[in-house]
């Protein structure tokens, strides 16, 4: 517990966003259970073997249930990429750093040159709010448009289920 408080303190002086001062913060408090087990089972025999396997194993549940606590604490806190009023099994299956890339690419404004007008293509997202305009020089490049992958759309469902729930 105190290495989790003096890591986020030093991680705050040095300013770090709040989703690397979690990172941070776990990486430096999460010992490797393994490395005690096999210096355990190398080092002692028989019974001694039995009380020494015990120390890593409590130690491990213990680390795990605390950093648990401290990850569920950071994330509805709002200091991860995942948004607090997430559900939960959503937070474990996305990742929202992919997410947040793609959401952003897709709100960038992309501009490239052609050689004349007929090297156009356009589409309009689902929800209407994003305009997809592809230029090509060549007519071959024409089939290798960027398109949105799913998370989008999961996003957008968490979304409407969120209203949904609200209402």
């Amino acid at each position: 517990v105190m290495g989790l408080v003096i890591s986020n303190i030093i991680t705050t002086f040095m300013r770090l966003k709040k989703p690397e001062r979690v990172t941070v913060s776990i990486e430096c408090c999460y010992q490797n259970v393994g490395i005690a087990t096999s210096v355990a089972l190398t080092m002692f025999k028989d019974r001694d073997l039995a009380e020494a396997m015990g120390v890593p194993l409590y130690y491990g549940f213990v680390e795990a249930f605390i950093l648990g606590l401290y990850c569920i604490g950071a994330w509805k806190l709002g200091w991860t990429k995942a948004p607090p009023d997430a559900p939960f099994c959503h937070v474990l299956g996305m990742s929202y750093e992919v997410y947040r890339a793609e959401k952003l690419e897709l709100e960038s404004v992309e501009v490239q040159l052609a050689d004349d007008s007929t090297a156009c293509d356009e589409s309009i997202s689902d929800l209407g709010d994003t305009i997809f305009a592809y230029f090509s020089l060549d007519d071959d490049e024409m089939d290798n448009r960027k398109e949105p992958s799913n998370l989008i759309e999961m996003e957008r469902q968490r979304e409407e289920s969120m209203r949904s729930i609200q209402a």
